[in-house]
Formats: structure tokens, sequence, C-alpha cells
């Protein structure tokens, strides 16, 4: 396994795992570091060399991939031969992993939903937005149950997320689409009592209590879904479809369709017995409590993630840094020139365009190559490019003429 420009630690690993399982098999990994700028971090050296039936061998100069493979198989003790680039399997690997990974946490975020929905704010009858506010309202009018009109609508929604967003996109909102439903129909039993009555666990006159817990719950569970390619259907769907093609957030479309769905409940408390019109209107203004409060927890959860910061690094070690960020964290670093006004000396500068999560790893390789740059953070409004996001804005035929 020559290590030229990428991590292999993993992948020697997994064929260790794959080997163990069988029985009486012998072999042995040969891992050569070629001399390449890139080499491995220290913990990965030291890692490898650690493991069993494994032999690190170091070289000076880097020869190219025909000759590494050469000397390796100079060295190896066995007949048969296996060359392996060290981000063959990881490669596969990590598709599998990041469906995993997506699954899990829309499984997760599902979860989530159904509890703060069924727990908080079905017993209170409180009317929210999206395809489940929607059932929620037709389960208060008719007695339908939620899980039914739920999936009935989102069927009907499907056509549109099959066309606009792709297969892909279509198969975990199928997927998430029963989830929920199996969700609820589940967690709508629990809640409810032998003669029908919904157990309202933070008891009488908390209603709105129970709105702003349960509305955090499901905000937070539907940023999870989202961030993770995932959608519970409904109103997601529409929302998904618009952020595609317009760079409006996630939130302000579901906040105008919610507003429809909430606005809709007046008219079935009104004529529900034993509810007066300022009843009526109190259950819209706690709909609009719910917009409010679940698509502002929305929009933090995803803005949070999506947050950008800029680096400037002042370091002699210039070079050193940018090979270690362009190679392990595989991210574009661009080198300005500078110029000292007090020493007059020219430098270089590195700018970093990252994602906020990566400050950390940034601030780590900086430290361990150079503890005394100069280092600035920033953080910017928006980023838009590879790696980043999209510019959603729409180019017009006269537009590409005022330019010509």
């Amino acid at each position: 396994i020559p290590t030229y420009n990428n991590v292999c630690l993993e992948l020697v690993k997994s064929l260790q795992a794959q080997a163990a399982a069988l029985p009486d098999f012998e072999y042995e990994i040969l891992v050569a570091d070629d001399g390449s700028t890139d080499r491995l971090t220290i913990y990965e050296n030291r890692e490898i060399r650690s493991l069993p039936y494994c032999r690190y061998i170091e070289r000076e100069k880097n020869v190219g991939r025909a000759a590494i493979r050469n000397f390796l198989a100079e060295e190896a003790l066995h007949p048969w031969l296996l060359f392996i680039d060290s981000n063959m399997q990881i490669a596969i690997n990590q598709n599998i992993k990041n469906e995993v990974k997506d699954y899990f946490y829309i499984t997760l975020g599902l979860m989530l939903y159904t509890f703060g929905f069924t727990v908080f704010l079905l017993p209170y009858q409180i009317v929210t937005g999206g395809v489940t506010g929607l059932a929620a309202v037709i389960y208060y009018g008719t007695g339908i149950p939620i899980y039914l009109s739920y999936f009935v609508i989102n069927v009907i929604l499907l056509a549109l997320a099959l066309k606009v967003l792709g297969l892909k996109f279509m198969l975990k909102t199928v997927y998430a689409i029963f989830m929920l439903s199996f969700l609820l129909a589940l967690a709508q039993g629990w809640v409810t009592g032998p003669h029908g009555e919904m157990t309202k666990i933070l008891g009488e006159g908390q209603d709105f209590m129970s709105l702003v817990i349960g509305c955090c719950c499901t905000g937070l569970s539907l940023a999870i879904v989202f961030l993770n390619n995932g959608s519970t259907g409904g109103a997601d769907i529409i929302a998904a479809v618009v952020n595609k093609y317009h760079n409006i957030s996630l939130g302000r479309v579901l906040i105008f369709v919610d507003f429809l769905i909430v606005g809709s409940s007046f008219f079935v408390f009104r004529d529900k017995p034993g509810y007066e019109t300022i009843d009526a209107v109190r259950k819209v203004v706690f709909g609009l409590c719910t917009i409010l409060i679940e698509n502002l927890m929305l929009d933090y959860v995803m803005n949070a993630r999506r947050e950008s910061v800029q680096f400037l690094i002042f370091s002699q070690k210039y070079q050193e840094i940018a090979n270690a960020i362009g190679t392990q964290m595989d991210h574009g670093v661009t080198i300005l020139d500078g110029h000292g006004w007090y020493t007059g000396n020219e430098m270089k500068v590195l700018c970093i365009l990252a994602k906020k999560n990566e400050s950390v790893t940034i601030f780590r390789i900086v430290k361990i190559i150079d503890p005394n740059a100069f280092v600035s953070q920033s953080s910017v409004i928006g980023v838009y490019g590879e790696g980043f996001d999209e510019m959603k804005v729409k180019i017009k035929e006269k537009d590409i003429q005022q330019l010509q």
C-alpha cells in the first residue's frame, strides 16, 4: 500500500478485520511512505507501526507509483501479491458509512419529532404546521387517526419529490414517511387512555409550557433530518423544492405553508362543540407561536452547522501548514503575498475558507507545525462555490446578454 496523497490507517485496519475472519490465513501488509510531501501524521505513523502483521517502510525519496510498487514486490515475503491504493477501500466504505449515518440520524430525528409532537402538542390540542399539523387539524375535527391522513397526503406529494429532487432524496423521503407514520400510530396509542382521553404529562393548564418544549423538539428534529439529506415529507418537500432553486431559507418557506394550515384550524375549533370564537382564536394564536419557535429552532441549527469562517495565517512555515491542511483535511488553501509595514519584510499569508466545525482541526495543525504563527479567524456571512453552498440565483437570458 503506497501512502501517497491519502491516509491509509483505516484501510489497513479494514484489511486486518477481513483477514481475521479467515482461519489459518497467512498474510502480511506492507505500507510504504514514499517520501512525498504529504507524509502520514505522527499518529497514523505510530498506529500503523504498532499493528500486527504489518510492516511500515519509510523512504526518503519520492520515486513514483510504479517504482514504489516494484520496491514493495521485492520486499514481500509471500509469492501472492495484491496492490491496493490507500484510498480504494476507504472510498467504498465511506459511501456506505455516509448512507448508514444519514438513515441513522434521520431515524433519530423522526423519533424526536414523534416524541415532541405526541407527548407535548397533541394532548393539549395545539395546532402546528406541516402535514403533521394538517393531519392533527383533521383529527381534531373528524377523529381520523393522524397517521392515516398524514400518510395519504404525503403519498400525493411524493410525485413532486421524485420529479424535482431526484430518486435519492425520494428514497429517504419514502423511508421517513413510512417510519413517521408508524411512529405516530404507535405513540398516539401510548398517550391515549382507555376512554379516548390523552395524557397531559405536564398537567392541566400548562398549554404554553408544553408548546415551547414540544416545538423545540420538533424544530430540532426537522434540522437533524434536513442536515442528513432527508425529509419528513409534506411541507418539507415543498420547502426543499423552493430551497433547491432559490436562496430562501427552509424556515421561511415552512412558515408560509404553516400559516395556511394554522389559519384553517380556526374554522375547525369554531364549529366544535364546547368551543367559542375566542377559544378558536386562542388556538390559532398558539399555532402561530408553534410556527415561530419551531422554525427559529430549525434555522438556528441549520445555520450553525453551515456557518463558515475565514483564516489568515502568518507563518514562516507556511508551506508545511498549507501541505498539512491540503492533504489531511482535503481543503483548498490560497497563498497571498504580504509585506510587513514595520519590518519591511516580504512574507506569505495563507487564506483559508472553512466550515466553523473545522476550526479546531486547523488550529491544531497550525499549533503543531508552528506554535508562534499569527492566526486571524473571522466569521463570514456566506461562502458559495465548490465545497460550500450553491449560488441559488436565477440567470435570465437578458442577464447574459448584458454581460456580453
